[in-house]
């Protein structure tokens, strides 16, 4: 746009030029009316006009271009404004994106908790139902229950530390759980969700056994 302009200009410019140069020759042509009978003053005077309207022309056009300048330069501040909103957008949606991630995160982390205990239970149903109280206090009682009971059906038992849990209730529901503390209020807020749709199998503790904190936990039987 701005090299278009800049041949228009150019246009322009060597026009006006060419009109200057024929008012400079004017005089010379009018003196030489005087010395010579067989002057046309008809045809200056039309010459004369001719150049006046021109020069109209080329005014009225200059007035359009500066219009034009004008507004492309009111474009380009309205665009310099635009540009900086979806910034701020895009901040907000990476956010969104990230809390989203997390939250996937962490119910996938609970799914993994689950099928092993799934699979610890088939394997120990004999010895849990022998004497199940005794059992409870054993899980009950270990921070690092997840590790040190459900560990050999895990790839990285050592990764589960104790912002893993294993929890047996008292009417012998066994749940799974995982710390939320730290976590922002938007990855907050997805958990929540999820823990209200139908066969989630989620349920938000309000006090952890161990950190006092909240824990959303996974139901495994």
């Amino acid at each position: 746009m701005f090299k278009m302009m800049e041949r228009k200009m150019g246009t322009r410019v060597g026009f006006v030029g060419a009109l200057v140069a024929c008012v400079l020759l004017l005089p010379a042509l009018c003196g030489g009316a005087e010395t010579q009978k067989n002057t046309d003053s008809e045809a200056l005077r039309s010459m004369l006009e001719s150049l006046a309207a021109t020069l109209t022309v080329v005014s009225e056009d200059n007035a359009a271009l500066r219009r034009e300048i004008a507004f492309l330069r009111e474009e380009l501040a309205s665009l310099r404004g635009t540009q900086q909103k979806p910034a701020a957008g895009n901040t907000a949606m990476l956010r969104e994106m990230q809390s989203a991630e997390r939250a996937s995160q962490i119910l996938s982390l609970l799914r993994t908790m689950k099928s092993a205990a799934v699979m610890y239970y088939v394997d120990e149903m004999d010895s849990i139902m022998e004497d199940p109280t005794r059992f409870r206090e054993k899980v009950n009682g270990d921070p690092l229950a997840v590790r040190n009971i459900l560990g050999k059906y895990l790839d990285v038992p050592a990764t589960y530390d104790e912002s893993c849990h294993f929890y047996v209730l008292n009417d012998n529901q066994w749940l799974v759980g995982y710390d939320l503390a730290g976590e922002d209020e938007s990855t907050l807020e997805r958990l929540a969700a999820m823990a209200h749709q139908p066969g989630a199998n989620l349920v938000n503790l309000d006090q952890s056994v161990w950190n006092g904190g909240l824990v959303i936990c996974m139901k495994v039987r």
